[in-house]
């Protein structure tokens, strides 16, 4: 999958790059949803949440992006609330870790307010 990412603050927006991801694997109570659209704003590269977890902890590399559109293709075990394919929306409250697989609960996506399109 091809993603925006964010890996140096000092460099602004010079520092934000399309680049080749693996797909992400859903684990347990995990969503993967395929993105259609996502809102980016230039002041995301501002915020702490970009950069460090809440604990203060590196973030980098990140995906910025704090609002999308999409629809649900993977499930993780024990998760009946979305049927595969179902269209959605969010409001995220911090962008993806590269490393994170940019599934929903490990992302801050799960604790935010999803709505069915």
């Amino acid at each position: 999958m091809k993603a925006i990412v964010v890996t140096d603050k000092a460099a602004g927006t010079a520092g934000v790059k399309l680049v080749e991801r693996p797909e992400p694997q859903a684990a347990i109570n995990d969503v993967v949803v395929q993105i259609h659209a996502s809102g980016f704003t230039g002041d995301e590269l501002t915020w702490p949440s970009t950069w460090t977890d809440r604990v203060g902890r590196d973030r980098t590399p990140s995906i910025p992006g704090h609002e999308l559109a999409g629809v649900v293709t993977a499930l993780g075990y024990a998760d009946t609330n979305w049927p595969e394919w179902s269209p959605l929306s969010a409001m995220a409250r911090r962008g993806c870790r590269l490393d994170s697989g940019c599934s929903a609960s490990r992302t801050g996506i799960a604790t935010a307010r999803w709505r069915s399109m």
